[in-house]
């Protein structure tokens, strides 16, 4: 059984057995930012994340954007968050599932991979971007700024007050949860996976015949993941790719 307290979570509620831990909060509207599921009855050690998962737009936000119906179909991994639920609940897998959306901020970025020149009021000593990661300038960073065949997603500019708030109630207690549940599935069972689900546009075929991929397995080159379990994976999906 996992020694688990709900305590560590902030703003948890429920219980893991029924509802989940839900965790974080969504700015503007007080929703829980994720929620965790099934960690102290996991049949298997294997935590299933869907940080690209979230749709609950608070009004401000939505209104903020420039064109919302389109970014938002851009930003999110779309209903990645209830195949993300059935599998682990079909594996007896937990599950960490985002709602805050992506537009918001980017769970999979470093909280200094921000593109500062979309905040009106930032240190005039701040960099415009994080020098050791490109997505930030490629419009992809902590919070987006563009998207590719959308442009601009905002209207105006954020302040670092805004900035603030949602890393210290999305994306602090979020990689907090992460963090604490991977360990707690370590001393349960010695060994810890984490399979962030995603999704992306389909990929084109080389050749006619040729069968479309339909799962894309990364592992950032082997260094995210041990070459014989990606290679296992590949082995054992139906029209699998690799991907850094």
């Amino acid at each position: 059984m996992f020694r688990f307290s709900t305590a560590n979570m902030e703003g948890a509620r429920g219980s893991d057995s029924g509802q989940g831990i839900a965790g974080g909060m969504i700015p503007g509207s007080g929703s829980p930012a994720f929620t965790l599921e099934n960690l102290e009855n996991a049949a298997i050690p294997v935590l299933i994340a869907a940080p690209h998962g979230g749709r609950a737009y608070p009004a401000r936000i939505a209104d903020a954007m420039r064109n919302p119906a389109i970014a938002q179909l851009r930003l999110e991994d779309r209903h990645v968050d209830r195949l993300a639920l059935a599998v682990a609940r079909q594996t007896g897998a937990a599950s960490l599932i985002a709602h805050a959306p992506r537009a918001m901020l980017d769970l999979n970025r470093a909280p200094d991979d921000m593109d500062w020149s979309m905040v009106a009021d930032a240190p005039a000593d701040r960099p415009a971007h994080s020098s050791a990661n490109r997505r930030a300038r490629s419009g992809l960073g902590l919070i987006p700024r563009r998207v590719s065949g959308v442009g601009e997603i905002w209207r105006a500019d954020l302040t670092s007050a805004e900035v603030a708030e949602r890393i210290a109630l999305i994306h602090e207690p979020y990689h907090r949860a992460l963090a604490r549940a991977l360990d707690a599935i370590r001393r349960t069972w010695g060994v810890a996976l984490l399979i962030d689900l995603h999704s992306m546009p389909p990929l084109a075929v080389s050749h006619p015949g040729q069968r479309p991929t339909e799962f894309v397995i990364g592992d950032r080159f082997g260094a995210s993941c041990e070459d014989g379990v990606a290679g296992r994976a590949r082995c054992s999906s139906w029209g699998a790719a690799s991907e850094a």
